[in-house]
C-alpha cells in the first residue's frame, strides 16, 4: 500500500472538518421534526380525549390535560368552545423559532348538541360505537 504524501494527505480531514456544521444542521433538523411529530400525536390524543369527556358531561380541560405527556402539559393550549375541544402543543427543541412554526394543533368535536328528548347517556354511548370493518361485514354477509 503506498501512502500519499503532500497536499491530498490531508484533504479527506478537511472536508470532514468542513461537513461537521453541515451534519450537525441536519441533525438538529431531524431532531426537531421527530419532536413536532411527538408534539401532534400529543395534541390529537389530548383533544380526543377532551371530546370524550364533552360526552361524559366530564370537565374536558382536565380530561385533555390528563391525556396528555408530562412534557406536553407545559407547552400546551387548551380551549374549549361549545362543543369543540382545540389543542395546541409547542414542540421541544433547540431552536426556538422553529418549535414556534411547527406548533401541532388538534381539534375534536363532540357532536351536536343532545336534544332534551333524548335518551340521555344511551344516546351518547352510541356515539362512541365504532362501525364494524369492512372485512367483518363481508365474511358476515353484511350483517353486523
Amino acid at each position: 500500500m503506498r501512502r500519499v504524501h503532500g497536499p491530498e494527505s490531508g484533504q479527506a480531514s478537511v472536508e470532514l472538518v468542513a461537513l461537521l456544521p453541515l451534519i450537525a444542521a441536519l441533525g438538529f433538523g431531524l431532531m426537531q421534526v421527530l419532536a413536532a411529530g411527538a408534539a401532534g400525536e400529543a395534541a390529537e390524543a389530548a383533544a380526543e380525549a377532551g371530546a370524550v369527556a364533552l360526552l361524559q358531561d366530564a370537565d374536558a380541560r382536565d380530561a385533555a390535560r390528563a391525556a396528555m405527556p408530562e412534557w406536553a402539559r407545559d407547552r400546551a393550549a387548551i380551549r374549549v368552545r361549545a362543543r369543540r375541544v382545540e389543542i395546541e402543543v409547542r414542540p421541544r427543541g433547540p431552536v426556538p423559532v422553529l418549535t414556534r412554526v411547527l406548533t401541532a394543533t388538534a381539534t375534536a368535536h363532540a357532536g351536536p348538541v343532545p336534544s332534551a328528548s333524548a335518551a340521555g347517556p344511551v344516546h351518547t354511548a352510541a356515539l362512541l360505537v365504532p362501525p364494524a370493518p369492512l372485512h367483518r361485514l363481508a365474511a358476515n354477509g353484511g350483517a353486523r
